[in-house]
């Protein structure tokens, strides 16, 4: 990959040579279909607005004349604050055809803390929704509509030709959740980012060349609940436009927007978090899942007990993905695999494409089959450090992940917890994801997190938040604990809360727990 470019009109003109034309980056592919499937509809929303492929090049291009005409150069960076409506969309792409970075922010974030990440990484130009404004940023900003329509008349410039990038250029920056940890900024290049995508069309689709025409109308859209700011917005997009398909942005989830999606289209599956399966496997009152194949679950590790719920409940398999925003896709559980029973607790699949996978123990000597220890892994799709360019991999390559798995005899990967979780009690070690599917197999339990609360005698304890789906009982739960697992790790106390506390993104916030359960000690609420 040298980031060399040909001319984008002579990349466009079919038929000069035996191969078909194949784009180098997503900015490429999407230039393609803007002038060559112009009136398909490239991006939906739940209220009814269509977006054609043409229509959204429009937007774009006049986004890309308004920060022309504010002194952005290629080769800055462009930051977003914004929701998962289309207008992340066309921010993107007008900052890829200016030969710029996107710096994704959710607008779920409080502004402070958006203002971190986009003051942190040294944006130009901030693209903003005009019902949010970022109050704070000291730099110029551009407000746009849901759609990415400019919200005022400003200062223009002459759009021009697009300015493409080269494929080593950073398509985007994302911040790393920071649940257990400082939040680190991630750039991805173009290059990587097509081969995520190549990744997902290798593990899902039937057809796995780009497709030079769309798809027709009776195919359902992709559908994306994810919230913007996360990088599976960029593969779940980059994938249906590699495939020619439109996709649908849903702000938010919730069971009245997806039945009304499930009434208007025939989905073979849908893409969704850890939080939206449990929200579907306890949902009251009917919900038609009939006409689904799988649904695939990432962003955060799937409780098995609630694999197992929505799995009896629907009688559709849940695929599990496993990635981080450090390197990308890292493996993904195949249909095939779970219709014939190759499974088991904490599978998260086979490794992606071009993706190798070790695992190490505390001394960084492999691991035999079946044996636990830290997953490392090394990948085409390796961020990088936004503010140095540093991978975040060693010299040789090799990423530490901080999870502890194994890898068994059909080269499935097993997660088992995290390393930085694990709770140390009188030297002994509990691994907290163990203690809490544990807990969700009480009738008791609708869902729970376990965190440590220091302990002058044994260094740290487990203590649980627990959501309870009946009146509490502390001492029932114990019991039935204690038949389940070592009493060591049963936690020594809990404290009720209405809702886990988690992120933008719906993981789990462990280092919001511990505040909560440092709290609960202080006001003496824990039992």
């Amino acid at each position: 990959m040298t980031g060399e470019r040909q001319p984008v009109a002579a990349a466009l003109v079919k038929g000069k040579s035996d191969q078909p034309w194949i784009p180098a980056t997503m900015a490429d592919a999407f230039v393609f279909r803007s002038e060559h499937n112009r009136a398909a509809p490239m991006v939906l929303t739940p209220d009814g607005v269509s977006l054609s492929y043409e229509r959204v090049r429009q937007l774009a291009d006049r986004l890309r004349s308004r920060l022309a005409a504010l002194g952005v150069s290629p080769g800055d960076k462009v930051g977003l604050y914004l929701t998962n409506e289309p207008a992340w969309m066309v921010a993107s792409y007008a900052a890829w055809m200016h030969g710029c970075t996107a710096v994704a922010c959710s607008a779920m974030l409080p502004p402070p803390e958006a203002l971190r990440t986009l003051d942190g990484t040294a944006v130009r130009v901030v693209v903003a929704r005009d019902t949010m404004p970022l109050d704070g940023f000291g730099g110029e900003s551009v407000a746009v509509s849901g759609t990415g329509e400019l919200a005022s008349p400003g200062p223009e410039a002459a759009a021009g030709e697009p300015a493409l990038p080269g494929d080593e250029m950073a398509a985007f920056i994302i911040c790393t959740s920071g649940t257990s940890g400082t939040p680190k900024a991630v750039a991805h290049s173009h290059a990587q980012l097509r081969t995520a995508v190549l990744q997902m069309v290798d593990a899902y689709a039937r057809t796995k060349e780009f497709r030079h025409t769309v798809a027709p109308d009776r195919v359902a859209p992709g559908t994306i609940f994810t919230p913007f700011g996360h990088i599976g917005s960029y593969y779940s997009t980059g994938l249906r436009l590699w495939l020619g398909r439109p996709v649908v942005l849903v702000p938010k989830f919730n069971l009245d927007n997806l039945r009304a999606l499930l009434s208007r289209w025939s989905y073979e599956a849908f893409q969704l978090t850890p939080a939206m399966v449990h929200a579907l496997a306890f949902a009251e009152g009917p919900v038609d899942l009939r006409g689904l194949r799988y649904v695939t679950s990432g962003t955060a590790p799937l409780p098995a007990a609630t694999r197992d719920a929505f799995e009896t409940r629907y009688g559709i398999p849940v695929l599990q993905a496993y990635g981080m925003t450090e390197a990308g896709t890292i493996a993904q559980e195949r249909y095939e695999d779970a219709v014939a029973g190759r499974r088991g607790p904490g599978v998260v699949g086979r490794p992606a494409a071009g993706v190798e996978v070790r695992i190490l123990d505390p001394e960084g000597a492999e691991c035999a089959v079946g044996e636990v220890g830290e997953v490392t892994v090394r990948t085409q799709t390796m961020g990088s450090n936004a503010f140095t360019g540093d991978s975040f991999a060693s010299a040789d390559g090799w990423i530490h992940t901080g999870d502890l798995g194994m890898l068994d005899r059909d080269g499935l990967i097993h997660l088992t917890g995290r390393i930085k979780d694990i709770i140390i009690t009188g030297g002994l070690k509990i691994d907290p994801a163990e203690v809490e599917d544990a807990m969700r197999l009480s009738p008791l339990v609708l869902d729970t997190v376990v965190v440590p609360l220091p302990d002058p005698r044994l260094g740290e304890v487990p203590v649980a938040a627990v959501v309870w789906a009946m009146a509490p009982n502390v001492e029932v739960l114990r019991r039935d604990l204690r038949d389940r697992i070592a009493h060591y790790k049963v936690p020594r106390s809990y404290f009720a809360v209405d809702e886990l506390p988690r992120n933008q993104l719906g993981k789990v916030d462990r280092l919001g727990a511990s505040q909560l359960a440092m709290r609960a000690s202080a006001d003496g609420q824990l039992q």
